[in-house]
Order: C-alpha cells, then structure tokens, then sequence
C-alpha cells in the first residue's frame, strides 16, 4: 500500500504522492515535525480523484471537487475544480464523503473557522430571518422559543462576528462555538435586549383621482385621532385614472400628492418623507419623526402587479420595509378586484402578493411575512355577500341603524378571514364604522346612480406581530371629494434593540461556560433529512405546489444549516423553485420543515417546456462543521399549449396532452410550410367574438384563475370549453396565452424594425408580409378580431390606443433573458416608455387603416368566416 503525505505550508500544498490516491483512505492529523501546516495522510491502492498534476515536476496535486462544492475557492495552479455528474452512482452512493472531503480538506490554525489559501471555504450567507416559532420545534413537540437575537444572527453572514467586543475563544470544534453562543446568549436575551414604544398611524384612500384640501388632511384626517405619530404610512389607490397610468405607468398627481403631504407634516412638527413607492395608481408614502429616522436602516422597496395578464398593474400592491433598531416592519398597500363576485380573485390576488412580494437587502432575500411587524391596507374591495335571507334593503337598514354587529356576519371579508382563506396570520380591529364606500361623490350620501352600488367595507387596516396594540380604527367621513372615505387606525408597537455594554457582559460569562462545555462535546453534528428525495407529480403552468421536508439536528448542539447551489441548474433562486427557510440556526435535538414550491409562471415556461417538460435538480443542504445533506428534486410539467411556439401549434394535429415529449420532438422537426392558424387561439377567439363583443371593460379585468384553468385543461387535452361565469377570464386568458408563446406573434428579432417604422405604415406592412407564414396569419386573424371590437366601441367603450397599447405588450415583446448566474433579467416588456408608445403606435397603424397583404389578405370578415 502506498504511503503519502501532503501539507499546507507557505500559502501552497506540497506533497510526495505519486500514484493516484482512493477518497475513503483520507486521515486528517496535526503535523508533528511542523507548526507551520496540517498533514493530510493518505493510503490507497485504487485509482480515485485526487492524482498528480499534468505538470509532473510540480509538487502540486489536482484535486478533482464535484459541482457541487461551490464554496470551495482555489488560487494560483496547485488546486482545481471539475464537475462531478451529480447524478452519477459514485455521487448518490457516498455523497456525504465527497462534500466532507471538500470542506474539511485542511484544518485551520487560528482562532477563524475558515482558511484564506489556497482554499476558501464560503459557506453561503444565511439570506433570510425566520421566526422560530414558526418552524422550528423540539422533537417533544415543545416549541421553540422565539427569540430576536437568532433573528439578528440570522440576517449576518456566517463568518460575520455577534455584536460583542470580547474575542472569540478558541476551540477544537471550528464555528461549533458560535452556534453554542448564539443558543446561549438567546436564553438570556432579557438581560440585553432593550426596548421602545413607538406609534404608528396607518391610513388607506381610494382617492379616484382627486386630492383634498391641506386644512381637510390635516384637521379632519392625519391629526383625527388627537395624538401625533412617531411614523405614518400613508396609503392611496387610484390617484390617476387615466391611461397614461394605466399602461404607461405615468402618473401625474404623484409629484402634488408629494408636495401637499409634505406641507402638511411640515405644520405637523419635525417630520421627513422617508421612501416612497408607487406602482401605477397605487402609492405610499412613509413619513416619520426627524429625529426617528437616523435609526432606520435597510430601507427596500417592492411592487407586485397582479392585472390583466400580469402586464396591467391597475390591481396589485406596493410594499416599503425598513429596519428600526433591530426590528424590521413591512407596510403593505394594495388594491384588489372589485365587484361583489370576485371572491376568489381577491383572494387569488392576496396569495399571489403574500408569496412573491420579496425584498432585496444586499445579498439577502427577505420575503414579506419573515418581518418583526406587518401592516397590510388598501381597498382590498371585499364586500357584503347577498343572498335570499340578506339583499341590498338589509344592507341600507342595517347602515342607518349602525349595526355594525348585522354587518359583519355577512361580510366577506370577515367570512373569508374567518375561514382561514386570506390572511391567516394578520388581525384587525372591531369595525365600529359605516362602510367606507359607496358614496356620491363630494357628500356622504349612498350611491344614488342607476346601479345603487351597495356599500360595503372595501377599505381595510390590518397587522402582524406580537407586540402590536391598536389604539384606533376609524373612518372620516368629513373627507369628501371621492366615492370612498378614508379609513385609519393607530396603533403602538415595541421596538427591540441591542444594550452593547449589557451584551458584553452577559458575552463573557457565555464564553466563560462555553469554554468549559467545548471539552464535554467534540462530536459533529448529526443532521437527517426526510424524505431526501421529492417527486413533483404533473406541475400545470400557473399552478403552485408545496412538498415539505423534515431536518432533525440529532446532536446536542445547534447547528447553522443552509441550501447552496443546486445541481443541474444555474442558481439557487431557480425561476421555478423556492425554498423556505433558505437558512435557518437548528437547536440542539430539534426539528424543522422546509417548504420547496414550483410555481411554473410566464418567466420561466420556456424554461421548463425547452427541457422537454422534465425537472431534475440536486439540492445541497451545507451543514456548518457537519456532513453535508442532499436532496435529490425530480418532477415532470404536463405538457401544454402554454409557452410552445406557434410553429409548433400549428403543425400538431392532436391536443398536446395526448403527445409524448418524441412525438412533441418529431412535430417540431416537420419542415413543411404552413400558415394554419392554431386552434387554440380561434377556439378562444370564437368565444370572445360570441359572448364579448360588446363588453365594458375587456382586456382591463382580471379573469377568474379558477375559469381560466378550466380553459386551459380543454384546450390542452380537446375537451369542450367550459361554461365561463365571467367573460373576461377569456380575454385575460386570450393574453396570457399570447405572453407565453416561445417567440411572440410577431418575432423577437422583429421587434426594433417595428419600433423604428412606428410613424411609417407602408413600412410597418412590409416587416409584417415578411413573417412566417403561421406568425403573419395568426397576426392578421388578431387584428380582424381587434377591428370587430371596435366596431363596437359605442357600447364597450374600448379605444384603438387602449387595444394596441395592451396587445403591443404581448404581441410585440423583448425576449425574456437570464444573466450569467441564471437569474431574471427583470426587463420592462414595454422597453420604457418611449419604446413602449413607439410599438403601440405600431400596432394602432393597422386597427385604423385598411390594408392589403397578398394573398393573406385580413378583412375583417376573415374572423367570422374561418370561425
């Protein structure tokens, strides 16, 4: 058996191998003859991936890591990384070997848990602060407990110190230390955790548009309660109600709504505009204390829209956090769909929020729901549910009675709540107040126009967190100017922070255990992940699913633990998976789930369909100072209409559930020409031209998710189109269909030509004759369908500028790009607003003139024959 020896000495790996060296044979021990280095003794017959370098006068050996171990750094020639295939028999049979040898190579001399060179170990960064309440549990069912100083750990890198001026003390088990400190010091957290009240006012106003007088704001609104704020967050839905906002994301009272408030808090007292963030007509504002605000940190902004098609942002949310101390608060501003029927479109359009509203701090990724305090409000725009039993006359007797009690039991919002369907996690104050809608404008008199809307609660205050107290919850009615009134609420809430003095303190004691405990346990942590394989069965574009894995830490100690890099894909925040916990401090003989979500969306459809509908991912959970777990990710996406090429659609015969991924593959490789139109977008455009001709409001209203599944599972599989409560969950369907085609009706590398023949129509016709065939057909069926609905004008109300200014969007998009890492590129699909009125005037071109393409010629009689 051969004998060789390797040290770390003088910043390189020197060694006396020359033969090849098996991994199991590896013996870690403390150099006798140096204090310069550590030897790495190993012995092996067998032929394995540690070999000689090419260069065979070198010293210096190539070490062959798998992909997986991304935390390892080299530097200079003596150390290499390759790929491992991760799904290879030497990978899964001895994973934990593998992983363990990479990290562990050479141990370190100082008193850091990592070395510099020639290799770094980089864990990565614990992105995202958890509470431990919620996920964490002893394996006796007892609850953790939750503590803010975990929650501050967590937000540091790994390798980041703990606020304590005392040095680190040595030890044999690396950054095992630093686990044990954290536990330790959270025990006692009483004894330096300090902390304050402050009051919080926050205000919601569907403002149609308009803007009150100062003195009205002032008196009758901000200073109603009679006690002034430490902050306000102020938040207002509709404050433009044109279409520059609406598709150009332009608003024009923005800038006066800045200027009036400001002046307000100006006469206030000492108060400062600290962030604001508006996404088309929903804006907020957060002001507080001047003297306040040099304590806020970690400022982020983040905006959800959830419109039409995902591309109109006329319902969605705006969302401002920050950090005070060492608290961190969320506030939310939303605006969801209207009318009494949409029940599951409000809801559909919370969960869409809650789940991707995600704030970027640095390196971290901090979703909605991890912060200390939330506080969620808007016209949330639920409303009183009808029935035999309960009609409009109750709802008006009820309101002159001020029974609120009548009310509430048939409000949706409290029902829906109730039921656990929508903010589970959130409270709101009793309502002691008359609906805050529906008004005459300018007077507090019920809605007297021909619809009678009924009132109803649309405008809601609500809050998370455990420290919160609400003082108030009212509505100002003396607020006039729209058809709703402002609701506001103030409340009182404990902000917590770090005593450094205290802290120091209560540190050295710790250590001072510490140092004791550390010759009691010098074992490594034993981490178990059940079940280390997760299948995910038939994924549907637009249809989330959740799989839960079970981590139990075995050993006595805690441990940090944290999923790296997968396998197999380009980056951890893949476009169609989500991790939550991403990183988490497990305690000692204690539990843990971790969620894992696909949500196959528009972004990441080409993604999953060019890879022939299979998902086949790796995962690496990194236990600090343990072995490393795997969890192996497999699933498969039925194959669907959604995100395939129009060349493709139109060359299948059959629905394309009944095809295999090599009869999709054989389809696609017919090279005959054609210009057929696909099925898919005549059935659902025949529906439209039959039911939608004359509807208000099409293409502005969001579909019913529900509907729109059904839609998509006939056109997939062939089965008859479904009875549809609401017509527009075609139109949204219509526009989703067309935002996720591979390469949109009119190509990508189309795209800058029709934003540069914008004002020239015989050019515009020219680039459209030279299409494809199916491109250019399904362009010209589209725009016999468009003429149709303007033929109808009168009655819908829809315009050549709103159609081409939506359609543009879809039809005529950038290509969706990635960059190095794997991640989004977050492109603006209207390509700014310059570009994005350049392509709808494009399109406006051919709703406004007649023209002729040779033999595909596009009257508007085309749709009606063909259908």
């Amino acid at each position: 058996m051969g004998n060789s020896c390797l040290r770390h000495q003088n910043n390189t790996v020197v060694g006396t191998a020359t033969a090849p060296i098996d991994l199991p044979n590896i013996k870690v021990e403390d150099s006798p003859s140096s204090g310069n280095g550590t030897d790495i003794i190993m012995e092996s017959d067998t032929p394995s991936i540690i070999s000689p370098s090419d260069n065979q006068t070198s010293p210096f050996f190539q070490i062959n890591l798998p992909r997986h171990n991304s935390d390892i750094e080299t530097s200079g020639s003596d150390l290499g990384v390759s790929p491992v295939s991760p799904l290879s028999d030497s990978v899964l049979e001895r994973p934990s070997l593998y992983q363990n040898f990479g990290l562990r190579m050479i141990k370190p001399q100082k008193s850091e848990p990592y070395l510099t060179v020639p290799i770094k170990s980089r864990p990565a960064k614990l992105t995202k602060t958890y509470s431990e309440s919620r996920v964490g549990f002893r394996k006796s069912s007892a609850v953790q407990s939750c503590s803010v100083f975990h929650s501050l750990a967590l937000e540091h890198s790994p390798t980041s110190s703990l606020p304590l001026s005392t040095s680190p003390i040595p030890d044999t088990c690396g950054s095992i230390t630093n686990s044990l400190l954290h536990s330790l010091l959270a025990e006692r957290e009483n004894e330096f955790i300090w902390k304050d009240e402050l009051s919080i006012f926050c205000t919601t106003w569907n403002c149609h548009g308009k803007i009150p007088l100062v003195t009205d704001i002032e008196r009758e609104w901000l200073n109603k309660p009679k006690q002034l704020a430490d902050i306000y967050a102020i938040g207002l839905q509709e404050i433009d109600t044109g279409y520059e906002v609406l598709i150009l994301n332009q608003s024009s009272n923005q800038n006066q709504w800045e200027t009036v408030m400001s002046s307000v808090f100006k006469k206030m007292g000492s108060y400062v505009l600290h962030e604001t963030n508006r996404l088309s007509s929903m804006f907020l504002m957060i002001f507080v204390r001047e003297e306040l605000s040099r304590h806020i940190t970690e400022t982020a902004v983040h905006a959800i829209s959830t419109g039409i098609g995902g591309i109109l942002a006329n319902k969605g949310g705006v969302a401002i956090r920050f950090k005070i101390h060492d608290s961190t608060l969320c506030f939310v501003n939303s605006h969801f769909s209207a009318h009494v029927t949409e029940i599951e479109k409000r809801n559909s359009e919370y969960k869409e929020i809650m789940t991707d509203m995600l704030f970027q701090i640095g390196d971290r990724t901090i979703p909605l729901i991890s912060h200390n305090i939330v506080f969620w409000f808007g016209d949330l725009n639920y409303r009183f549910e009808m029935s035999n039993t309960f009609c409009y006359d109750d709802v008006m007797v009820a309101c002159k009675e001020n029974d609120t009690e009548a009310l509430k039991l048939h409000d949706q919002f409290y029902l829906e709540h109730q039921r656990g369907d929508i903010f589970s996690e959130f409270q709101e104050g009793e309502i002691t107040f008359l609906p805050s809608y529906k008004y005459d404008p300018g007077t507090n008199i019920w809605d007297s126009s021909a619809k009678k809307r009924c009132p109803a609660w649309c405008d809601r205050i609500l809050w998370k967190g455990e420290e919160v107290k609400q003082l108030s919850y009212s509505m100002h009615h003396t607020i006039l100017p729209s058809d709703h009134k402002p609701v506001s609420a103030l409340f009182n809430v404990q902000i917590r922070g770090v005593d450094q003095q205290k802290l120091d303190k209560v540190g050295e004691e710790v250590r001072d255990k510490l140092a004791d405990k550390n010759h009691k346990y010098n074992g490594t942590p034993i981490i178990k992940v059940s079940p280390p394989v997760l299948r995910f069965e038939d994924l549907q574009f637009h249809e989330q699913m959740t799989k839960k894995i079970l981590i139990t830490n075995d050993s006595p100690i805690p441990v940090k633990i944290s999923f790296g890099q997968p396998i197999n894909v380009k980056t951890l925040a893949s476009p169609y998976l989500r991790i939550s916990p991403l990183s988490y401090m497990l305690l000692g003989d204690c539990c843990m789930e971790v969620s894992l979500t696909i949500m196959v969306g528009l972004e990441t459809i080409p993604l999953i369909s060019q890879g022939q509908f299979v998902i086949e991912l790796m995962l690496v959970l990194h236990v600090e100072t343990g072995i490393d777990q795997y969890i192996y990710v497999t699933g498969n996406y039925l194959p669907s209409s959604f995100g395939v090429s129009l060349d493709l659609l139109s060359k299948k015969s059959d629905p394309i559930r009944r095809l295999s991924c090599i009869d999709i593959g054989r389809v696609s490789k017919k090279t005959d020409t054609h210009a057929e139109i696909p099925k898919e977008i005549k059935t659902i455009l025949k529906y439209l031209h039959s039911n939608a001709l004359q509807t208000k409001d099409l293409f502005m209203t969001q579909g019913l998710k529900s509907e729109m599944r059904l839609i998509r599972e006939s056109l997939d599989t062939g089965a008859k189109l479904p009875e549809l409560h609401s017509v527009h969950s075609a139109a949204d369907f219509l526009v989703t269909f067309l935002m996720a085609l591979d390469d949109p009706v009119i190509p990508i590398k189309f795209h800058d030509d029709c934003v540069k023949a914008a004002n020239n129509f015989k050019e515009a016709k020219l680039i459209i004759e030279s299409l494809p065939p199916v491109h250019r057909s399904t362009f010209q069926y589209l725009i016999a369908f468009l003429k149709e609905l303007l033929n109808n004008s009168k009655v819908n109300r829809l315009t050549a500028l709103y159609l081409s200014s939506v359609f543009s969007l879809c039809i005529l998009r950038p290509k969706i790009q990635y960059n190095e890492n794997g991640k989004l590129e977050k492109k603006d699909l209207r390509g700014g607003t310059q570009v994005h009125k350049l392509k709808s005037t494009f399109l406006e071109l051919f709703l406004t003139n007649e023209y002729t393409l040779g033999t595909y010629l596009a009257p508007r009689s085309l749709y009606l024959k063909n259908t």
